[in-house]
């Protein structure tokens, strides 16, 4: 099957480890002691705790075994992804456990991909920002959160102008450069709490949320448009050689179209928002 398996007398603490075992985080026969601790200290931190309770649950007999997936530390300090299982093999007479037995499987693959699925679907795979749809579930949570904590918000809607004749003379790749080089920009414009998404070909959307003084609430969304507008307004250096039969670096610059509106609370829908940003701009 490819996994390794371990048998751990529970109440010695000892512990044996399939050579397989030993080999999936990079270790040679000798160098993995027979203490239960050889397995335990080289789990996540992170999720020691959680593979720990699966396996008091097995115990208490509220599963038929455990089950858990859990980073592992190999030999060389990279982490992998397991997937242990195990269960009961043999209680005392007052119905103690004396004896457990299981396998682990590398799963750092189907992991991986998993991950990247998740990642496709929620980012834009060539600024890494988030997409439309992680957008819309953003702008959810922030009209949540304002009517919980009355905090007004702004959502911000960015078109960069004429970037079709940007990609139709210098090509998409050129173009690909110019869009991860505003995304960059954008990001670095807002607070740390705020998002900033790519949610068209060249539109971008920025959800600014807490903006703490009602009074002033339009000027505070003001001053972040025009930081945004600035920043994207920059001057920028386009590397030419991504494209066929062309050299050197192009200076290219743009403007932007950008409009505003305001939030508080959750009475108005995010169609309604979008709409409203759209018309702005």
């Amino acid at each position: 099957s490819g996994e390794g398996v371990w048998d751990w007398n529970y109440q010695t603490g000892e512990a044996l480890f399939s050579p397989r075992w030993k080999r999936m985080i990079g270790y040679d026969e000798g160098e993995i002691g027979n203490r239960f601790s050889e397995w335990s200290n080289r789990v996540h931190p992170e999720d020691l705790p959680a593979l720990k309770a699966a396996i008091q649950e097995h115990i208490q007999g509220r599963t038929a075994f455990a089950a858990m997936e859990y980073r592992m530390q190999c030999k060389d300090g990279r982490w992998l992804w397991m997937l242990g299982r195990g269960m009961i093999v043999s209680r005392d007479a007052e119905g103690r456990p004396l004896r457990l037995v299981g396998t682990n499987a590398d799963i750092s693959e189907r992991k991986a991909a998993a991950d990247q699925i998740e990642y496709l679907a929620f980012y834009d795979s060539l600024t890494g920002l988030p997409n439309r749809r992680l957008m819309l579930d953003r702008l959810e949570q922030a009209l949540s959160s304002s009517a919980r904590h009355g905090r007004k918000g702004a959502l911000m809607l960015l078109d960069m102008d004429d970037f079709k004749t940007l990609n139709d003379t210098l090509g998409h790749d050129v173009g690909d450069q110019f869009l991860i080089e505003v995304a960059r920009r954008l990001h670095t414009s807002i607070g740390e709490g705020d998002t900033v998404a790519r949610v068209g070909g060249d539109e971008f959307v920025v959800i600014l949320e807490d903006l703490k003084d009602d009074t002033l609430v339009a000027m505070q969304a003001e001053d972040v448009a025009l930081k945004v507008l600035h920043a994207v307004s920059e001057t920028y250096q386009l590397d030419l050689s991504t494209g066929e039969g062309r050299k050197g670096l192009h200076s290219y610059h743009c403007t932007s179209s950008l409009g505003i509106t305001l939030f508080h609370g959750n009475a108005v829908s995010v169609e309604e928002l979008m709409k409203r940003a759209d018309t702005a701009m």
